[in-house]
Order: structure tokens, then sequence, then C-alpha cells
């Protein structure tokens, strides 16, 4: 049964002891989970009882393996749909509303709810990457050099690319497209990212760094 912890917690799986902090979603047996729902220690958000489910519209692009404890979750999502791409996946929309997402980070199925109710009024969501690192400290120098020219001023905030909410549409088409060629020549793809968003300025709500599991 999957929780997200409240409070930092250690579990021993198989002889393996594993530390995990508040926020992390873990998948423990469901009397355990329970006992610590009781407690207070944790909560579970059961997907089947999401309000309203996901928009009719909208849907996942799955960025690299997901796993089938993932895949059975998501599929008792109500109209979600899901696209899968490798590694070398290329920026696009295949969904009005499109959850552009990274397995490596665990996802907070309540959150994915707000933020495809947040397209409702805005064209991008993403969360910041962390509350501390700038463009000016990511990426090679050629890289650095390339979104300079574009963004002028390196001392911004980092937007995490691997949980980025889009709603489609033409300013989100040409993000997209832009993203699509920057991405061949910087190697760090929120610089990348960065370029695109500051030559389209998409209409975008900023969410915290939490999202990803960044919130430090």
């Amino acid at each position: 049964m999957w929780i997200c912890l409240r409070q930092p917690q250690s579990i021993i799986k198989k002889g393996v002891v594993t530390h995990h902090r508040a926020g992390d979603w873990i998948d423990i047996g469901r009397q355990m989970a329970q006992e610590w729902i009781a407690a207070g220690i944790a909560f579970t958000v059961d997907p089947a009882d999401l309000p309203g489910g996901a928009p009719a519209t909208s849907g996942i692009a799955v960025r690299g393996p997901l796993s089938d404890s993932w895949r059975e979750r998501l599929a008792k999502i109500e109209t979600l749909q899901l696209a899968f791409y490798d590694h070398d996946w290329t920026p696009e929309l295949p969904f009005t509303e499109t959850l552009i997402w990274k397995p490596e980070f665990d996802l907070r199925l309540d959150l994915m709810i707000v933020g495809f109710n947040l397209l409702k009024k805005w064209q991008v969501v993403v969360p910041l990457y962390d509350y501390t690192t700038l463009a000016a400290q990511v990426g090679t120098a050629a890289d650095r050099e390339q979104t300079q020219a574009v963004i002028r001023d390196l001392r911004v905030p980092l937007r995490d690319t691997r949980l980025l909410f889009v709603r489609r549409c033409e300013a989100t088409r040409e993000l997209m497209a832009i993203w699509a060629e920057a991405v061949k020549t910087c190697h760090d793809e929120r610089l990348a990212f960065l370029q695109a968003f500051y030559r389209v300025k998409p209409v975008t709500c900023d969410v915290p760094a939490s999202w990803t599991g960044r919130g430090a």
C-alpha cells in the first residue's frame, strides 16, 4: 500500500534498512500502512477516490521506465491517458493537458490533480528545482554561454523539468518546439528549457520545489 510519510522513518526490507524522509511516498504492507495512518505518521491517497479524477483530455507523457506498481496506480484514475517515451524523448504535447514526468521522482497523486486543475488558468505549471541553485551553477560553460545569450542574466532560479504541466495552445507548442531545438546543443535540459521559456514567456505558475521532493 502506498503512503506518504509525515515524519522520517526507517524500514527494514529483506534485512536491509532504508531511511525515508518526511514527504517520501513508499510502498509497504497494508497493516503497517494503516497503523501509521491511524497514528498520524503517514497519509495516503487512493487514486480511485481522487475528486473528479483527471480531466478527460489530460494525460501523462512518461519519460523513462515505469514500474508495474505505478502502472497499477495510474490505471485506477478515471480518464487519465498515458504516453510512453524512452530516454531520447523530444519535447511534445500528446494531450490537451499534458504532465511531462520522469518517474525517477515519485509523483504525488493529490498534487497531480492540483497541477491539472491549475492549467485551467495557466499555460504552464512547473516546480522550482530548489531554492538555492541558479542557472549560473549548472551545465557546461558552453551551455551557460548559450543560455546567457538568450536570458541575459544567469542569476535566476531553475525550473524542474522532470515534473512539468502544460496546456496545449499556440504559445506552448512554440515553447516545446524551441525547447526541442535547444536541447540539441545545450546538454542541460533545464537550461535549454529556460532558453525556450524566456523566448516564449508562457503564462506560468511556479509551484514549490517540494512538488518534486526538493523542498529543503
